[in-house]
């Protein structure tokens, strides 16, 4: 139910996330600065880069700097007849995508000339996706002989196992899967595995 989840999110989880992560954040700046920041950045540059003058790309977030309140009205001001907003996340959450996808719609809805607006709430089972993940994946493990060992694949999550269950089979293997401790522990007995 969305009323439910909207309270435990908003009035239990996120009051007493925040403190936490903020904590565990402060610990991850280096040189460049925050991680998250910097290669958004990097990511936005190359992006801008390889699409030239025909589109400007810009990048918000909903913590920190570059906040959606702040980049979301610069982006009006240019009075574009078409906004695609992408997230950062493959998979479509509430907590996460929900959330920045309303912050922008919010503050949009009160604008004089509103533009098209084209959302893409999901991309985990996009071929490009997957592609570029085994693409990447591929290339940081080099030699590594990945397609010759056995992989069980334990999780309850269709999403998580169907994201795994794709990348490794562009990859060359073919994963078992078990959807919780007894499934796991049954395929753990019909075979041996390396992973």
């Amino acid at each position: 139910n969305s009323f439910a989840r909207n309270i435990l999110v908003n009035c239990i989880i996120a009051p007493f996330r925040a403190k936490k992560s903020a904590k565990l954040y402060s610990q991850l700046e280096d040189k460049r600065g925050m991680p998250l920041l910097y290669h958004t950045q990097d990511f936005v540059n190359k992006i801008q880069n390889i699409l030239g003058n025909k589109v400007d790309v810009y990048y918000a977030m909903t913590a920190g700097t570059h906040l959606i309140k702040d980049v979301v009205p610069k982006i009006l001001s240019k009075n574009y007849n078409k906004i695609i907003v992408v997230p950062m996340f493959p998979q479509y959450t509430e907590s996460t995508i929900g959330n920045a996808f309303g912050d922008v719609f919010n503050i949009i809805k009160d604008s004089f000339n509103i533009p098209e607006i084209i959302t893409c709430n999901h991309f985990y089972n996009s071929p490009h996706y997957i592609n570029s993940m085994a693409t990447l994946i591929k290339q940081n493990l080099g030699d590594f002989k990945y397609d010759k060992f056995n992989v069980l694949i334990v999780d309850d999550l269709e999403l998580s196992i169907f994201q795994f269950t794709q990348l490794l089979k562009k990859m060359g293997s073919t994963p078992n899967v078990a959807r919780n401790k007894e499934e796991a522990m049954a395929e753990i007995k019909k075979r041996e595995f390396d992973y």
